[in-house]
């Protein structure tokens, strides 16, 4: 049995535009590349947004998204190093 618990998340592929219609949280994953297709690419082909601002129909707003920025990769043959100790606290402003 794996022992990992993973969330898999289908990606959308052949690198579709981005929704104008979101929710806050709304998470999309999606692949450049057709279905199916090898991924000869180093690091992936695949982006990860999430919608930061909910898209507002009375206005004819459309939703904002964030592009997921990540630091690093890893193969499941070579062990992961410890995550980076040195980010920014937040604060509001």
């Amino acid at each position: 049995m794996d022992p990992y618990r993973r969330l898999s998340i289908r990606p959308n592929f052949n690198h579709p535009p981005l929704p104008c219609i979101g929710k806050v949280g709304d998470l999309l994953v999606r692949s450049h590349l057709p279905e199916g297709e090898y991924d000869d690419s180093p690091a992936g082909q695949t982006d990860v947004w999430v919608c930061i601002k909910a898209s507002w129909e009375r206005d004819n707003a459309p939703a904002i998204w964030a592009r997921l920025a990540f630091d690093g990769i890893a193969r499941c043959e070579f062990p992961t190093e410890q995550p980076p100790q040195d980010y920014v606290d937040l604060s509001q402003r």
